[in-house]
């Protein structure tokens, strides 16, 4: 499992690279559609 810092500072936050989030955002609205919403998240790289 990783650790995560508690807090970054601005210098770290200048650091990291910029990207976009360049798919089709979903709204779960039905409590079904959960374990489809959690496979899918679970396949992703990077969460955030």
């Amino acid at each position: 499992m990783s650790t995560f810092e508690n807090s970054i500072t601005k210098e770290e936050i200048h650091d990291l690279p910029l990207t976009s989030f360049d798919k089709e955002i979903y709204v779960i609205e039905e409590e079904e559609q959960i374990p489809d919403a959690i496979e899918y998240l679970k396949m992703q790289s990077i969460l955030g």
